[in-house]
This record gives C-alpha cells, sequence and structure tokens, in this order.
C-alpha cells in the first residue's frame, strides 16, 4: 500500500505510525523515513488501518498530523498476475528453530517487497498456528527458547519487520516462551516478560542505517559526552553498521545482540566497546553490554537492553586508550637525575618534541651554535616559533643553564588563558619577565617556594621543567607504571611527573587529572 503526506518545512525526517483504530496508533513507528511517501507491506486484507505522520528535525517533534485510512483488499481471483522481481514475491516461509538445540520446530511467514526509497523490506509473522506448533515442539524437547532465522536476503540491508499477533502472543505468553530474532545485521532477543499482559500483537522494527545518514550518525556516537567521557581522552571509533530497533511492547525490554565486525579486536579492546542508543523521544544512554558469541562463523557481538515501546538508533563504539611519547630522558648511567640543573639546549629539544606552533619568525642566527651542536635543529625550530630568542650579543648560550625566569618567558606563548590570580610572589618586582612569571603561576603552570619567593634568577632543575612541561600539556602525574629510575622514587615531588615524561605510554585519564598507565597487552 503505497502512502504519501505534504513535505514539512525545517523537518528532517518522518516517523510512519500505523494501528487498527481510529486515533489509537502503534508507540513504535512503522517506518522512520527522510521522504515523505512509504510503500506499506505485509497487511492483512480487509483490515482498516488508520495512518498519521510525525514530523522531525534536531531540535523538535511535531503532533501528529491528520489521519489517513485505507482498507486493502484481495485482489480479483479472476485477474491472471504476472510476478514482477520488483514487486511483493508471495508468502513464503522461514526456519523457527529451537534456540538450545537447533532443532525445527515451526515455520513463520516472509513477505519480502520491492525497494521502498532504496532499500527493500521484509515483513515476518508467525501466526497463532505457527507458534501453536513451535510450542508443541518445544514441550517435547524440553526447551522453552525459540528463534526465527531470518536468511541473509541483499546483504542484510533490509528494512524488517517482525510481527506477533495477539493470538501468537498470547500462546507464547502462557507457555513462557522466549523468543529471538536472528538476523544478518541484528538480533533481539524477546523475554517471556515482554509477552505477558499485552493487549494487542507485538511487532519489532530493524533496519540497518541508512548510507545517506551513516556520517551523522557515527559522528554524533563518536563525540557525545556519554562516550567521551567513559572513553577517558581516548579515541572513539563506530564498529559495524548503526541499526535502528523498535517495539510496540508496552511490557519488559528486550536485549540486541549487535555483531562486532571489522577488525578483531582482542580481550583487552574488548573491555572498551559499548553500544551508544539515541531514543526517538530525545534521551540516550551508553550501554556496555556484554560480549556474547553471535553465530556459527565464530563472530563475536556485544549484547545490551533495549527499552520497551521505543525506537532507538544503535551504534557500536569503541575507543583506544591515547598514548603519550616521552621528551625527556636518562643518562647512560641509567639515572634520571631530578636535581640537575637543564640547559637552555635541552629546554629547545624538550619544547619542540612536544609542541607543533607555527614558525612566525626566522630561526635566530646564533653565532655559538654550530652546525655540529647536537641541539641545532631544536634551537632553530625553538626560535623560529618564537619560543626562545637568544641575547642582545647575538648569543644563544645553548650550554648555559637556563633560570626559571626564562622557563617562564619560554613557556609563555604556549599559556592558556589565566584561570586565577597570580600568587603576587615577593621577589619579582623589577624582574624583567614579571608579567610573563604571574601570567604562568595564574595558569597553574609554575609554582613558587614555601617562603612567598619565586626566585627567578634561580637556575631550573630537570624536575621542574619535566613538571612544568607535563602542566603545560594538560599531561600526567601517571600512577600505575612501576618505577623507571633508581634515583626519582615514589617520595620525590614530581615522581608522577616524571614517570609520565619519560616513557612512552598509553593511559586511561582519572577523574582527579591523574593518568592510570596502561599497559600494551
Amino acid at each position: 500500500m503505497s502512502l504519501a503526506w505534504d513535505t514539512v518545512t525545517s523537518a528532517v525526517y518522518y516517523s510512519l505510525y500505523i494501528g487498527t483504530a481510529s486515533g489509537a496508533y502503534d508507540p513504535m513507528p512503522l517506518a522512520t523515513v527522510t521522504e515523505v511517501a512509504y510503500t506499506a507491506t505485509g497487511l492483512v486484507n480487509d483490515t482498516t488501518y488508520y495512518f498519521a505522520v510525525k514530523a522531525h528535525n534536531a531540535a523538535d517533534v511535531s503532533e501528529y498530523s491528520n489521519e489517513a485510512s485505507a482498507t486493502p483488499r484481495a485482489p480479483n481471483s479472476s485477474t491472471p498476475s504476472t510476478p514482477d522481481s520488483d514487486s511483493d514475491s508471495g508468502r513464503s516461509t522461514i526456519q523457527v528453530v529451537d534456540g538450545n538445540g537447533g532443532s525445527l520446530v515451526s515455520n513463520a511467514y516472509i513477505v519480502r517487497s520491492s525497494a521502498n526509497a532504496g532499500r527493500r523490506q521484509a515483513a515476518v509473522e508467525l501466526t497463532e498456528e505457527q507458534a501453536a506448533r513451535a510450542i508443541d515442539k518445544l514441550r517435547a524437547l524440553g526447551s522453552d527458547f525459540a528463534k526465527m532465522l531470518i536468511p541473509d536476503e541483499d546483504n542484510g540491508d533490509v528494512e524488517l519487520v517482525v510481527t506477533f499477533p495477539k493470538a501468537s502472543v498470547d500462546l507464547l505468553s502462557e507457555s513462557k516462551i522466549r523468543m529471538e530474532i536472528s538476523a544478518t545485521r541484528a538480533r533481539v532477543v524477546i523475554p517471556d516478560a515482554t509477552l505477558e499482559g499485552g493487549t494487542d500483537g507485538l511487532r519489532f522494527r530493524i533496519e540497518p542505517a541508512r548510507e545517506k545518514d551513516l556520517e551523522s550518525i557515527e559522528s554524533l556516537a563518536t563525540t557525545d559526552p556519554l562516550v567521551l567521557e567513559a572513553a577517558r581522552g581516548g579515541t572513539v571509533e563506530t564498529v559495524g553498521r548503526p541499526m535502528t530497533i523498535g517495539s510496540n511492547a508496552t511490557g519488559g525490554g528486550y536485549e540486541a545482540i549487535l555483531p562486532l565486525t571489522g577488525a578483531p579486536l582482542n580481550d583487552e579492546q574488548l573491555k572498551r566497546v559499548a553500544v551508544f542508543a539515541l531514543y526517538d523521544d530525545g534521551t540516550k544512554e551508553l550501554a556496555r553490554g556484554s560480549i556474547v558469541p553471535y553465530d556459527g562463523e565464530d563472530r563475536l557481538g556485544i549484547r545490551f537492553p533495549g527499552s520497551a515501546g521505543k525506537t532507538g538508533t544503535f551504534t557500536v563504539v569503541h575507543w583506544m586508550n591515547p598514548e603519550h611519547q616521552a621528551f625527556l630522558f636518562g643518562y647512560a648511567d641509567g639515572t634520571f637525575a631530578p636535581d640537575r640543573n637543564v640547559t637552555r639546549a635541552e629546554v629547545a629539544a624538550m619544547l619542540v618534541r612536544v609542541f607543533d606552533r607555527d614558525e612566525d619568525a626566522a630561526p635566530g642566527d646564533f653565532p655559538d651554535v654550530g652546525d655540529a651542536h647536537w641541539a641545532k635543529e631544536y634551537i632553530d625550530r625553538a626560535s623560529g616559533m618564537s619560543l626562545m630568542i637568544g641575547y642582545p650579543d647575538g648569543s644563544f648560550k645553548p650550554d648555559a643553564m637556563i633560570t626559571r625566569a626564562e622557563m617562564a618567558s619560554a613557556i609563555s606563548p604556549l599559556l592558556p588563558g589565566a584561570t586565577g590570580a597570580s600568587a603576587g610572589f615577593a621577589d619579582i618586582d623589577g624582574s624583567w619577565a614579571k608579567a610573563v612569571i604571574e601570567q604562568a603561576n595564574a595558569a597553574g603552570i609554575v609554582y613558587g617556594y614555601e617562603d612567598g619567593t619565586f626566585r627567578p634568577n634561580s637556575t631550573l632543575t630537570r624536575a621542574e621543567a619535566v613538571t612544568m612541561i607535563d602542566r603545560l600539556l594538560g599531561r600526567g602525574p601517571l600512577i600505575g607504571l612501576p618505577q623507571q629510575w633508581p634515583d626519582v622514587t615514589q617520595a620525590h615531588w614530581a615522581y608522577g611527573y616524571i614517570q609520565e615524561a619519560s616513557m612512552d605510554h598509553s593511559y586511561e585519564k582519572q577523574q582527579d587529572g591523574t593518568e592510570k598507565f596502561i599497559p600494551v597487552p
């Protein structure tokens, strides 16, 4: 039956609702489409159906449209019909098996129909007679679990609607039968509690996301705050095809299982898989679910709960632990020497290793930094990025110990906006670097000493340099990593920052801002 309606200005998509009484529609849409036309299939002849449409955009949903009704009629038997590959091919059957052992217990009707706006349809119905047959055979097998096997057609890119008439629902409910819809792209497990107390038939719709909608669906799933909070700074990607699943169930919910397609995930990676659910009422959930076998091909799936009476789009997401690279290393004797002073060349190397900033100035032509100097490339980059400049006499003094004031000046172009007032150090009045010291302190990057001084002309230690750069990067301190240096124990004030900066590692950001070390599988 072909349906059409008027375009609504600003609408992004439409939900089509159906019922068998005027004004009383199933809570689950018959279909969700972006076009203003739809071909309904699987309808019972001589039954009057009532239809209404809701228009949706990102911000709102309309009320029901004006109602339309129609009554499908059987074709005149005296008029011969010619099969058409693009039209209804007639009712065939699929298998219903024992969900525990796989024995055939019944069949269900399936009607495949022509493409509807580029998507073929399949309507499955388990009649009262077929349900009774299944129940009898399941009892003989000592089983309470039936499974509908929907064969792979059209590469699974089909809008699937599975209907259980009220008489079938009553029989299944009375016999406490669990039912599973097992399709190529999704499986839906319906507990007997969901079948109890239903006043109408039960219907499920399972549909892969359309190609033209994939980019927006996946972008939403990978950037939603629920997902980003779970990923803790990790890179998020989608797994497999997002699926739309809905039901008109008014009792309990159901469970869905989606296959984990694509690159195989190891045991550690499977701990970082979840399902992002966006329901038609605007509510969102992130279900961690459980990893289960999906089919006989050794594929895995993720099993998660779905809400009854809603239509949701479900996207499997996987996040990878972020990684940090080291920017300061130890010495040949195996020590780190945290209290050793750091040179201007060493600081230039640290900054260039971790900050990628446009070079807005020509590299300085420093007479004391020859081509053979180990840090020449770093110094050229640091001066080109306007992080470190030379002295009035044109020199850079690469091997001179850098002062705390010079370090504050070097990082000042990289500072975030100030987040508070400066501490007001007692010893920086008259210092050439007073402004940048106060800016770096207000941003939470550099601190003074317990006596209220900053000591701008004191030389900087390796531990102090590492801590400043870590804070500037929003990194660390790192916890959970075995002690890396014999001369940097957990009692050292910069222990976590030194651990963070001196080795490549994967991590998970914690609520308190620390980073938990994640070993590579």
